[in-house]
């Protein structure tokens, strides 16, 4: 079975993994569970919620995991079940932190101490907590990410530029969507008053966990605008670099059509052409394209066109 269990005195902490028939039949046997905190554990929820069912109160929240390879973030659930003297979670092992968070308290007596020295919603504190912090190292590399876009901008026109603005604007979305509701939860938990989810000063603690949700908030916020504003300056800069580029197109083209409307007008085979039984006809010819395009030049300079 892919479940974990770390015991003291009075407390234990059980961690599921991708929760299968054996994993669901150990909490139907250990655990008073309703059908509806079942049917959250084995089904995927698409937003944040917190649930007070007497003995335990259920919380699910949605977490931002980066995938390394496609470069997109994605949302993780992580369910809470909370008892007077447990913890239960239950992910399906993408998010490490999660993983090295458990196995810290397994591994490490100090830490295990620190953790689950006091009651379940101590626990629970110090797992969001460390959830919550590991947010912030995935916003600093979106952030770095975001410079080195910035810097891309200013420097050649670039289709993948697009495509990079387009997908760190999508993972920026998703993972505002991702958190959007964390606070309302956050604000849940500090109002609890069941004893087991109480310690010295916990509300302080829950409204310190508010208060990072907050601060992760802003930032997407800031990161947000700074995209849209990007987007906007690349979008401006490719336009002129376009702009750039035809009229320059444009300006050899008019330079040169004088000179090919004539060479096109004395290649007609036609009798009696001017020139045509003359020996030096080519280079008269030549002379009067270059001076017609000359003359276009000599105008377009005037105009001040370029």
């Amino acid at each position: 079975m892919n479940i974990r269990i770390i015991h003291t005195k009075h407390l234990r902490w059980i961690d599921v993994i991708n929760p299968g028939a054996k994993e669901i039949d150990y909490l139907k046997e250990n655990f008073k569970f309703g059908e509806l905190d079942l049917t959250d554990i084995t089904s995927a929820s698409q937003h944040a919620k917190f649930e007070e069912h007497g003995s335990h109160n259920t919380m699910v929240l949605l977490f931002p995991v980066f995938n390394k390879k496609t470069r997109v973030i994605r949302p993780a659930e992580v369910d809470f079940l909370i008892g007077t003297d447990y913890l239960l979670t239950i992910h399906d092992g993408s998010m490490y932190t999660m993983i090295r968070t458990f196995n810290n308290a397994d591994e490490n007596e100090e830490i295990r101490r620190e953790y689950m020295g006091k009651n379940s919603g101590w626990l629970l504190y110090k797992v969001l907590e460390s959830l919550f912090r590991r947010s912030f190292p995935l916003l600093d590399h979106i952030s770095k990410d975001m410079n080195e876009i910035e810097s891309g901008i200013f420097s050649d026109i670039d289709v993948s530029m697009l495509e990079k603005i387009s997908l760190m604007k999508t993972n920026i979305i998703d993972f505002r969507r991702i958190t959007k509701t964390h606070h309302l939860i956050l604000k849940k938990l500090a109002a609890r008053k069941e004893p087991y989810m109480l310690f010295h000063e916990s509300k302080n603690y829950y409204l310190n966990l508010l208060e990072h949700s907050e601060n992760i908030w802003d930032i997407l916020a800031t990161q947000k605008e700074t995209m849209e504003a990007m987007q906007d300056a690349n979008q401006s800069l490719a336009t002129n670099r376009l702009n750039q580029i035809t009229k320059v197109i444009t300006i050899f083209s008019g330079i040169f059509l004088p000179a090919t409307l004539i060479l096109f007008i004395f290649g007609l085979n036609i009798d009696n052409m001017p020139l045509k039984t003359n020996p030096n006809a080519f280079w008269i010819i030549l002379i009067i394209a270059a001076t017609a395009s000359l003359c276009m030049l000599l105008f377009f300079k005037k105009k001040k066109w370029f």
